[in-house]
């Protein structure tokens, strides 16, 4: 009776103590899920001020171009009206003073025009991120539901944990209401810039749709997306399912799905229909410090609607500038020439003002260099200064004035340079890159409508990009006399520089597929899948020759030596990678499959774990909730986008060598062109003058 007694008031005791211990544990549980859901609240706010700031930065400077080509306007409006020449001058001098005057008026009601378009273009479009996709993740009431825990929680976690010893083995509760505890299971970092290996594109790992309906459906979980968005979330996450990959237990997080839309880059980022909200307890986890995140990337798709017109607005605000000082070098020519016969005076103001359309044109340029845009510059100087030249020579008659019956030698070659300098602005300001936007990035003001600094464009102030291409490229400088220092960074350049790294981080991300599936037992592999795998490893092989060549002939290059000591020459197996490289591998934790089993009965589907070699059919999903699933479609859809990079590297390497050995007379066959036009011009006139 004593022995009973002394148990039960022993069993009573620890009965008491796990209880207390169960209360305390759910107590720091709920605090840290409501603390979480706090800060995920207070990042998604953080999300909404970079929206609204990117949006501002483009309404303030649209609403800055607005008001200075409204004052440029007004200005030539002023010379058409108020300040008409009343001197009897040349009707060619009158010609090239109105059509200048016109185009200064053409170019800047452009500017203003798109300006306006810009601004209501971008709150427009700032306004359908905020309201349709950068949602604040507030929590549902299911998940709010799933935070409880109830005594009667506590007599269902067996006697095991009940009746525990204090100091003996660990105890794991069992959350019977509420969502199921990650504790012992840390997850992992889903979008692969977090790890160790720098510059690395997310892990194209695909939803896929799930197995036939023998497999058991996944618990229901709470939703990973809130705000209004959310039911067409789900809608647009089950319409994006394919044969690729399969998600057990846990829905994906944006990383993944940002991966997914990398595997078909056919798609469009923002579609009209079946919206993804942005939100989600992983994003919590994968904070990327000052990269760009998933909002500044769905805002930068979005600019490429309206960055022309940012970038054209400024264009066109330069050129009616530049024609506003054509028209008052005009003006001043027939004050000081015509009617004064002030030749000094005429002369300097003619100087001064063409002197600040070149200082102009090299600020506004940074895709020239400045031998090149001083020679642009000299074709458009060209007109005031033949038109001051026959003007001073002209013949006067009593009182000093032009004879009316003069002819001018000279006045046409004054339209005709006018029209070559237009010609050659018009191909300085045509879109430069293959991108979307179709920005001019020879001008310099398109360098910052990236605050990311991580465009295409040009960066003039990288004085290390100055390095040539190759030893052609170097002895043209050499020639040519020029400073390495003072030189601009040259756009092709900047591309092979580009193409040099993403045709690398291509192929490290196959490289990191073939090897996980390598990985893989043979028996699990059909004899399909061993065809595929095979000739997936002969791609990678060839393609991956190819681009360690070819970076090694660009080295001198910026980022590409750092770029080629990280890549593998020879593929290496998983088991010889060391632990740290197989955490750091962008798919670590990514299950490889799907294979199929014939038991005699029916076919079931199975996924097998590189890391702790195991087998897990579908019934098996909870036992690894939120894993992915790396399908040899997957790998096949890497292999196709190395296979693109690494074309492109080649295209583009051939075309700079080609422009290379075509540079050193680029600038004497502009010189040759511009004095033929100008002689067969001036013969044809002749020829119909007399």
């Amino acid at each position: 009776m004593e022995l009973l007694m002394a148990a039960g008031l022993g069993a009573k005791e620890l009965f008491t103590y796990n209880r207390e211990n169960f209360k305390f544990d759910q107590d720091q549980r709920i605090e840290r899920e409501a603390l979480r859901l706090e800060m995920q609240v207070k990042r998604f706010e953080l999300f909404r001020e970079d929206v609204r700031d990117l949006v501002e930065l483009t309404v303030d400077r649209m609403d800055v171009y607005h008001l200075v080509g409204a004052l440029f306007l007004e200005f030539c409006i002023v010379l058409f009206c108020e300040g008409r020449v009343q001197a009897s001058a040349p009707p060619f001098l009158l010609s090239l003073f109105l059509l200048s005057n016109a185009c200064a008026f053409i170019y800047l009601l452009l500017a203003v025009w798109l300006s306006m378009h810009a601004s209501i273009a971008s709150h427009s479009f700032g306004v359908r991120l905020l309201t349709r996709f950068v949602r604040l993740p507030i929590p549902s009431m299911k998940q709010i539901a799933g935070l409880r825990s109830t005594l009667k929680d506590y007599e269902r976690q067996g006697v095991a944990n009940l009746l525990r010893l204090p100091f003996q083995d660990q105890q794991e509760w069992q959350q019977v209401h509420g969502i199921e505890e990650s504790d012992s299971q840390p997850s992992q970092p889903s979008h692969p810039e977090t790890r160790a290996r720098p510059e690395k594109t997310p892990a194209p790992v695909a939803p896929v749709a799930p197995p036939p309906p023998v497999a058991p459906a996944p618990a229901p979980v709470a939703p990973m997306s809130f705000g209004p968005g959310h039911d067409r979330s789900e809608r647009s996450e089950r319409s994006e399912r394919s044969d690729k990959a399969t998600t057990l237990g846990k829905p994906l997080d944006s990383q993944a799905k940002q991966g997914s839309n990398q595997i078909n880059s056919g798609q469009n980022l923002l579609p009209e229909q079946d919206e993804t909200v942005i939100g989600g307890e992983d994003l919590l986890s994968c904070s990327r410090g000052a990269q760009p995140e998933r909002h500044v990337q769905l805002f930068r798709q979005l600019q490429s609607k309206w960055q022309c017109y940012d970038a054209y607005c400024r264009v066109c605000m330069g050129l009616g500038v530049n024609q506003i000082l054509q028209g008052l070098s005009y003006y001043c020519i027939c004050h000081t020439l015509v009617e004064n016969r002030s030749p000094t005076t005429g002369y300097a103001l003619v100087t001064l003002f063409q002197s600040t359309t070149i200082a102009l044109a090299v600020l506004d340029l940074a895709g020239l260099r400045r031998r090149e845009i001083l020679a642009v510059q000299v074709v458009g100087i060209m007109p005031c200064l033949l038109t001051a030249w026959g003007v001073a020579h002209g013949n006067r008659i009593e009182g000093g004035v032009l004879d009316p019956a003069q002819t001018y030698m000279l006045s046409p070659l004054s339209f005709l340079c006018q029209v070559l300098w237009l010609e050659l602005w018009l191909r300085v300001a045509a879109p430069h890159g293959d991108d979307q936007a179709k920005l001019p990035r020879r001008f310099r003001q398109v360098l910052f409508l990236d605050v990311f600094g991580d465009s295409s464009g040009w960066d003039p102030h990288d004085r290390d990009n100055n390095c040539e291409d190759d030893v052609i490229e170097g002895e043209m400088f050499k020639q040519l006399g020029a400073n390495a220092k003072e030189e601009e960074k040259d756009a092709d350049d900047e591309a092979l520089i580009a193409a040099a790294q993403r045709a690398s981080s291509q192929l490290m991300m196959a490289q990191c597929g073939v090897r996980r599936w390598s990985a893989a037992p043979s028996w699990a592999l059909s004899r399909q899948q061993h065809k595929e795998l095979e000739a997936l490893r002969d791609q990678l092989k060839n393609w991956g020759s190819t681009i360690c060549t070819e970076l090694e002939r660009c080295c001198r290059l910026k980022g590409i030596t750092e770029a080629l000591r990280n890549l593998e020459k020879e593929l290496r197996a998983w088991s010889e990678l060391s632990l740290e490289e197989q955490s750091a591998d962008p798919f670590a934790g990514c299950l490889v499959g799907p294979f199929e089993h014939d038991d005699g009965y029916k076919t079931a589907c199975y996924h097998f774990e590189i890391e702790t070699q195991r087998t897990l059919f579908e019934d098996a999903a909870k036992q690894c909730p939120g894993a992915l699933v790396l399908s040899l479609q997957a790998v096949a859809a890497l292999i196709k986008d190395l296979e693109e990079a690494a074309r492109t590297l080649l295209e583009l390497r051939s075309t700079l060598r080609c422009l290379a050995e075509s540079s050193r007379c680029c600038l004497d066959a502009m010189t040759f062109n511009l004095l033929k036009y100008s002689v067969n011009g001036f013969r044809t006139i002749r020829r119909r003058l007399f």
